[in-house]
């Protein structure tokens, strides 16, 4: 495998955006299977960001149930534009990080894009 460089950790993305752990409880390093010299990231946990979480979750679920079919749709083809523009690195990303050649990635990054259609044509009507 080409020299890549270990993702930095952002955080855990909790009410619109990214949350570092201030006392991290835990943390671990993912390896490719592939490749057990790439180190892909080297994550950190903090317990109460699943809580945190859960609340943002909550509070979030009314303004998008009582939001409008054409906003919701917009929100998902901009969630779409996003990951379509960025579907390579979402494939060396799955690539690495589960050991699967780079075509099988650019495959599930596909999928992933797919099924924002999906829910577009299928869930949101």
């Amino acid at each position: 495998m080409s020299e890549v460089e270990t993702y930095e950790f952002q955080g855990d993305f909790i009410g619109g955006k990214f949350l570092r752990p201030e006392t991290p409880e835990s943390n671990w390093k993912v390896q490719s299977p592939a490749d057990l010299a790439d180190e892909v990231i080297e994550i950190q946990a903090q317990n109460d960001h699943v809580d945190r979480a859960c609340l943002a979750a909550r509070s979030a679920f009314m303004p998008w149930a009582e939001m409008g079919l054409e906003k919701r749709i917009e929100y998902m083809n901009k969630l779409k534009s996003v990951m379509e523009s960025h579907k390579e690195d979402l494939a060396l990303c799955i690539s690495r990080e589960t050991g699967k050649p780079l075509w099988e990635g650019r495959t599930e990054a596909g999928a992933l894009v797919a099924k924002i259609n999906i829910t577009i044509e299928h869930s949101l009507k």
